[in-house]
């Protein structure tokens, strides 16, 4: 029972260690962009996000990496 309570102790934490880190990185490189995710717009183009617009999975997980919008997903990552 102390080793699980334990495990996910550490895995909270580096949860939170990871996007801390993250953070402060985008917050130096990038302010305007933090400032955009934190307002739910898109650190590209500003558009408001949208949640019913990503239809994956995978689109909803890079939008809680990247912040970025469907559409500009869809422009970064386009398949030709």
């Amino acid at each position: 029972m102390v080793g699980s309570h334990l495990k996910s102790l550490n895995a909270a934490k580096k949860k939170r260690l990871g996007v801390n880190m993250n953070k402060d990185i985008i917050e130096k490189l990038f302010p305007d962009a933090l400032r955009r995710i934190e307002a739910g717009r898109c650190p590209i183009c500003a558009e408001v996000i949208k949640p019913e617009e990503f239809r994956t999975e995978l689109d909803i997980k890079e939008h809680k990496i990247s912040g970025m919008c469907m559409a500009c997903q869809q422009k970064v990552f386009r398949v030709d």
